[in-house]
């Protein structure tokens, strides 16, 4: 079995991936580096490539790997992780040319054992090997400058000229420093440049500073930060020492990154073939950028604001902008955009841009600002619909020296004063359902309505703040001054009015409309029941609840009284009635009730 055979798939997958980075195991950083960068390329996994490496090179060429001081014989592998560099290309160009003949072997091993004898110092005393300096060979570095010029390039926005002045390697290709000419001219060019330049990189870096130039050979210096680094501030300073006390730094967007970019902006006079712009960019990030762990703290987009305001101008509410525009990301050509929040705002971005645009599309939503905008609107409806049968009433909430003036809005639309004139079940029976839970407010929400052949129609709509009997009272007689002449089919006011178990509205309706009936909804009726024998606080059991309910429902559907009293006298000797007390008084109380 070769050498070869015996590394596993995972460490040969490895292997391809250090052999354009490759790392110094003596180096202090070097797991830290091995960890953000390369998850699955461990310490221990490179280790065990370079035991492989040794125990198939000690087998077949042993005298190449060893170097003779007088008359001992020491092995230069002794310490593998001085030669971990050395051990890697040996790897490498083995494992590419997938052939384990002596040849190979002994041209990589030769020329690798030439080069460690030339810098490797042996002491006379303790024979042991000190590496005193790294010599690259001029082809390797050329190939490595040509490979980091590429990559910053491939960061840099497209449209522009460039003039590569320096490039600078650092401990990976991820990682370098560069100097190098824009040709731009003015402040607004340079900052359509810095925009381009986080798009196309995928950062964010941020304005630090920008100061003027003292002398005539420089007009402007700006300089940015990557926003992983907070403001060098007393405050930031100290939550910046906590996080690294506290080891969460990647849990958290700041994570003190040393990037910086730098541009001086020169006067005319030194331009020299147009490059007027200097740029020094330090792309030492101590994070992974094209990730979604730093996507998500990525500022909005001006493309996602517009494409949300469009979304809130055609009627959308912020829960269905966000699942609408998510939508249409995923089934678009680019769905890895979801984890960028400069593409995906969150959820909690779209309701702050939601609460923009209605300021700015509607108006603030407390203070007097909001009642004089209400105040247009109704003035604006009123001189629209008024001749067709539209109105509509404001008042405005204010607490006063103690004394409180609800608020209260009525409106009646033209097609509320049709149906007040032309259905005739308008004056027999109106149906009246307060609702909540419409805003922040929870402002209560009357909507009068009455039944008729094609279902429900409404009568008039009454918002308050409050659902005390006065102020229901005081809504609905601004509503009824809402209404027609001939409201209710002529009759100015309902013979029969269905409501809830509600206590004060049965109170206010009574003031407003007092030759009306007030019934008790069934349906809430039945609800109520319901909801108290579930209560685990009435002790009700589980299998006798749906016994329960029958025996009130064969009260409520009773055609006759005679026959309700009858049904109520099986209803209190019915022995499960008898075994709860506290149901039997509690049915007690709505029979007293029962005209309603």
């Amino acid at each position: 079995m070769s050498t070869f055979d015996l590394l596993s798939k995972d460490l040969k997958i490895n292997i391809n991936k250090c052999l354009e980075n490759i790392y110094h195991c003596n180096n202090s950083n070097s797991v830290k580096t091995l960890s953000k960068f390369y998850p699955s390329q461990t310490c221990s996994n490179m280790c065990g490539v370079i035991v492989v490496c040794m125990v198939g090179v000690f087998c077949e060429l042993w005298e190449e790997w060893v170097t003779w001081n007088g008359d001992v014989q020491i092995p230069l592998l002794t310490n593998p992780s001085i030669n971990n560099l050395q051990l890697r290309s040996i790897a490498m160009s083995w494992i590419l040319d997938e052939t384990i003949d002596s040849g190979t072997f002994s041209s990589a091993v030769s020329d690798s054992s030439k080069f460690l004898s030339n810098n490797v110092c042996l002491d006379k005393h303790t024979c042991e090997e000190k590496l005193i300096h790294t010599i690259v060979d001029s082809d390797e570095d050329e190939f490595k400058m040509q490979s980091v010029e590429k990559r910053v390039l491939a960061d840099l926005p497209e449209g522009y000229v460039y003039k590569m002045l320096r490039v600078e390697n650092y401990k990976n290709m991820n990682s370098y420093n560069c100097s190098f000419k824009i040709e731009l001219d003015s402040e607004e060019s340079i900052k359509k440049w810095v925009t381009a330049f986080n798009e196309k990189s995928k950062e964010t870096m941020v304005y630090e500073t920008c100061r003027s130039g003292k002398g005539k050979k420089v007009v402007k210096n700006f300089y940015l930060r990557c926003h992983h680094k907070q403001r060098q501030s007393g405050m930031h300073t100290k939550s910046n020492k906590k996080l690294k006390t506290t080891h969460k730094i990647h849990n958290n967007k700041h994570t003190n990154c040393p990037a910086q970019l730098m541009l001086t902006l020169l006067p005319p006079a030194t331009k020299l073939n147009g490059f007027c712009v200097s740029v020094l960019l330090k792309h030492n990030h101590n994070h992974l950028v094209q990730v979604a762990d730093a996507l998500r703290f990525r500022p909005l987009s001006e493309q996602s604001k517009k494409d949300y305001y469009d979304l809130f101008s055609h009627g959308h509410s912020p829960a269905t902008a966000h699942l609408e525009y998510e939508t249409n990301l995923m089934y678009s050509d680019k769905p890895d955009l979801i984890a960028d929040r400069n593409c995906n705002p969150k959820v909690s971005d779209v309701y702050n841009l939601f609460n923009k645009w209605r300021k700015c599309n509607i108006g603030v939503r407390t203070g007097k600002y909001l009642f004089a905008e209400l105040e247009k609107c109704v003035a604006v409806y009123n001189e629209e619909y008024n001749d067709i049968g539209g109105k509509a009433f404001i008042q405005r909430y204010s607490d006063c020296n103690g004394k409180e003036e609800p608020l209260i809005l009525a409106v009646c639309t033209p097609l509320m004063s049709r149906v007040h004139r032309h259905i005739l079940q308008s004056k027999e029976l109106v149906f009246i359902d307060a609702s909540s839970s419409f805003e922040d407010f929870n402002n209560p929400m009357f909507v009068v309505s009455t039944s008729s052949a094609a279902g429900g129609l409404p009568l008039g709509i009454v918002v308050t703040s409050a659902e005390s009997a006065t102020v229901i009272h005081q809504g609905m007689t601004k509503l009824s001054q809402m209404f027609p002449e001939d409201a209710f089919y002529g009759s100015g006011s309902p013979k029969k009015i269905i409501i809830d178990d509600s206590m004060a509205e049965r109170d206010g309706l009574r003031k407003t409309w007092h030759t009306a009936d007030i019934l008790l909804c069934t349906f809430h009726f039945l609800q109520n029941i319901w909801r108290w024998l579930l209560n685990v606080k009435h002790g009700i059991d589980c299998d006798e609840r749906q016994i329960l309910m029958n025996l009130v429902r064969k009260l409520v559907y009773a055609k006759t009284e005679a026959e309700l009293i009858t049904e109520y006298s099986h209803f209190e000797n019915h022995p499960f009635v008898k075994n709860y007390k506290n149901f039997n008084s509690y049915i007690a109380n709505y029979w007293v009730r029962r005209k309603e």
